[in-house]
């Protein structure tokens, strides 16, 4: 469920953000990411679901050279198995709210999850803290290891 419809049917408040001056001046985790994603074995944090690695996706994608499998720049431009499966190093605690932007406050998380949670907290929309429970791992590299082969 969407952020949006999340807010909707749980009649939800809309987030409240911190005063911008008060926020962690890092805002991607992009720098974090890959650390992120092997910490977490490359499985959503929230829902358990197992993620490909980006790198292999666009590879994939531009071997596949067609219509039918899209990577573009825009969510309208991607195939939808790109939104599922693509990870996303989430912030558990939201920026806007001043969550910081390091390992310890990073999940990986799948585009549905990800887009669920928006900008509120796990609190604010009843979620377990996925930081409370170790991280699935182990036989699972986002298909990282076939990254050798579309070279």
């Amino acid at each position: 469920m969407s952020g949006m419809h999340r807010k909707n049917r749980l009649t939800l408040p809309n987030p409240v953000a911190i005063d911008k001056t008060l926020r962690d001046p890092l805002r991607s985790p992009r720098k974090y990411q890959r650390q992120v994603y092997e910490r977490d074995g490359y499985r959503c944090r929230y829902c358990g679901i197992r993620l490909v690695e980006n790198e292999v996706l666009s590879q994939f994608a531009h071997r596949l050279d067609g219509p039918e499998f899209r990577k573009g720049p825009t969510n309208l431009d991607k195939h939808g198995i790109i939104h599922a499966f693509t990870p996303v190093a989430d912030h558990v605690v939201p920026w806007s709210q001043g969550g910081k932007t390091n390992p310890s406050n990073l999940v990986t998380s799948c585009g549905p999850c990800n887009y669920g949670k928006s900008g509120y907290t796990i609190d604010q929309i009843g979620l377990d803290d996925p930081l409370s429970r170790p991280p699935t791992t182990g036989g699972w590299d986002g298909l990282r290891s076939l990254l050798e082969g579309f070279k």
